[in-house]
């Protein structure tokens, strides 16, 4: 909730010369700048939604995570078979069962352990993306500028007169060297 003294910093118009029309003024003013803080707020709020909604979709299943990953496994696994077969073929035994076993070989020893690394990682790297998602969520916050407290204090200057017998404020909005501007209440 703002302070009397952050409302006379903002100059809202209240103090020597108010009136009952640029207090109605200044209220909307300030009802204005309210809400487009508001809006602000909550198009930055919504942003970084759908920044969070694009990771973890990126580290789903069926998502771009490891992808890349995945294409150099391919590629190596074409390349070590294709040596190994090389191999067989230079020591003979190309038409062995040892040739047919070899693509099962390389996926036990190399391919399963890949693969379950990969997806460990990948569901570490989504549940800390719902996480963060959720911890965003959990510390927003709507606190805004109370319009009442605005309509109070103008109504308190409109009861004062604008001038004299309440408390002043001097702030240093508008003012130029050696020169103050009070509020009074």
């Amino acid at each position: 909730m703002a302070s009397v003294a952050a409302i006379a910093r903002q100059g809202m118009g209240i103090g020597s010369g108010y009136s009952p029309s640029s207090g109605s003024a200044s209220l909307k003013a300030y009802e204005k700048a309210a809400e487009e803080a508001k809006a602000a707020n909550e198009a930055r709020y919504q942003e970084a939604m759908g920044i969070y909604d694009q990771i973890i979709s990126q580290y789903q299943p069926g998502g771009q995570f490891g992808q890349g990953a995945l294409a150099q496994y391919e590629i190596g696994k074409t390349k070590a078979l294709s040596q190994g077969m090389q191999n067989l073929v230079s020591s003979g035994l190309s038409n062995t069962t040892v040739a047919g076993a070899m693509p099962m070989q390389y996926e036990q020893e190399v391919g399963t352990p890949f693969r379950l690394q990969l997806e460990d990682m990948r569901m570490r790297l989504l549940s800390e993306a719902q996480q963060n998602k959720a911890g965003l969520i959990e510390r927003r916050q709507d606190v805004y500028p109370d319009p009442n407290l605005m309509a109070n204090l103008q109504s308190q200057a409109a009861s004062y007169g604008g001038g004299g017998g309440g408390m002043s404020l001097i702030t240093a909005k508008g003012a130029g060297v050696g020169s103050t501007r009070r509020l009074s209440l």
